[in-house]
């Protein structure tokens, strides 16, 4: 019962979001934009405008999506994980190799996660049909039901994050996002070259 939203008090819920502040154009970032500027006015910090950017609100966004998720009883991780094999359609299961490949974890992280899950008894390991010798992860009736729970409460939360965004905006900022996401998903694996020490 401790992650249905209907026993939840909003009293009991830190602050969290965007929050109103006063008409100021400016924010964090451009204001250490500023001082290197003072300090150092050689400096290029076209990409460091632009990164620092997405780092500070990566951090915000990581922070609400936690606090939302933590209503269920969720680390962000367990959550991915629940809903990549809830994306599967049903039996609902992928092979440990394969569910490791979409949440970027570790075999080691990978392990334990499937092990606090287990426990919960959100997620079974059983043997694969296609592959007497695999095991494959799949959710139980318990995690399809807490997934499905979690993800309504998600969607909702992520669009309010986005409020100061129109849907026009979005769908811009999507298309530059996805244009960087794919470089660097494309460069996975691969040694980036040397540094010259000239």
């Amino acid at each position: 019962m401790g992650w249905r939203r209907a026993m939840r008090d909003p009293s009991d819920l830190p602050s969290r979001g965007v929050t109103p502040e006063p008409m100021n154009d400016t924010d964090h970032v451009d204001r250490i934009v500023s001082e290197w500027a003072d300090e150092y006015p050689s400096l290029d910090t076209e990409a460091m405008a632009v990164i620092g950017r997405i780092l500070r609100i990566a951090r915000y966004l990581e922070r609400d999506v936690a606090i939302e998720l933590g209503h269920f009883g969720l680390s962000i991780s367990e959550f991915n994980a629940l809903s990549a094999l809830r994306r599967q359609g049903h039996p609902y299961a992928l092979s440990p190799t394969e569910l490791s490949h979409g949440l970027l974890l570790s075999s080691g992280g990978l392990s334990k996660l499937i092990e606090r899950l287990e426990s919960r008894g959100l997620v079974a390991r059983t043997r694969d049909e296609t592959d007497g010798r695999g095991v494959v992860v799949a959710l139980t009736d318990q995690g399809h039901a807490l997934q499905q729970a979690a993800i309504e409460a998600h969607v909702v939360n992520e669009d309010q994050l986005l409020s100061p965004l129109d849907s026009d905006v979005r769908g811009e900022l999507t298309e530059i996002l996805r244009t960087l996401l794919v470089a660097f998903e494309g460069n996975v694996g691969r040694i980036r070259p040397a540094r010259s020490s000239g």
